[in-house]
């Protein structure tokens, strides 16, 4: 499994093993038997040396992260993306890019974007939900007057977003808006969560 991930990975960026044993440090032989599965325990410096080098996090190529998870499931099923869209209402580019979905408590929820992944793939619910829990950033005790001041400093725009939210309609226009905006909006909920849960 690890060793068809590192695969992939190269395959998709056009990157030979010695290409990546000479970028990555990692002997020729070695890597061979990583990829090969001749190594049965990696290293994990070397695992990590190329999950670096992919910009993937090391719970990728051990086949725990949600975009694993998803992608094996998929392959053992036969389903392309545009096949899982169907099944889950969630556009097919958005499928691909798993491993940059920033998370709400709603995803987590009864019919949230979690548990329709985990119906439509036939995976356990808590599996699914850990791994997606797992790529979150870490939310650090914030003091209560942080989270106000970000609300306070929120922009009409955002306010009335924010006020949207709980619309079916605003939600799928924020899904199609640009990354960097829904970004910021995210954060803005994030901090807003906080504060009225604290």
């Amino acid at each position: 499994m690890i060793g068809r991930r590192i695969e992939k990975l190269m395959e998709q960026r056009g990157i030979t093993r010695y290409r990546l044993s000479k970028d990555t440090g990692i002997p020729y032989t070695t890597l061979t038997q990583i990829i090969t599965g001749r190594t049965k325990d990696p290293q994990v410096s070397a695992l990590q040396a190329i999950a670096d080098y992919f910009q993937r996090p090391l719970d990728y190529l051990l086949g725990s992260s949600a975009s694993a998870l998803i992608e094996d499931r998929m392959e053992e099923l036969g389903l392309s993306y545009e096949e899982l869209e169907k099944r889950t209402g969630i556009p097919a580019e958005r499928l691909k890019r798993v491993e940059d979905w920033d998370m709400l408590p709603v995803d987590y929820e009864p019919d949230g974007v979690v548990d329709r992944l985990a119906r439509a793939l036939d995976l356990p619910f808590e599996t699914l939900a850990d791994a997606f829990a797992r790529q979150e950033p870490p939310v650090y005790d914030v003091p209560r007057t942080a989270a106000r001041e970000e609300f306070e400093a929120l922009t009409p725009e955002e306010l009335n977003f924010l006020r949207e939210l709980q619309q079916e309609a605003a939600w799928h226009d924020f899904l199609e808006g640009p990354e960097e905006r829904k970004r910021e909006l995210i954060q803005a909920v994030k901090f807003l969560l906080r504060g009225m849960t604290q």
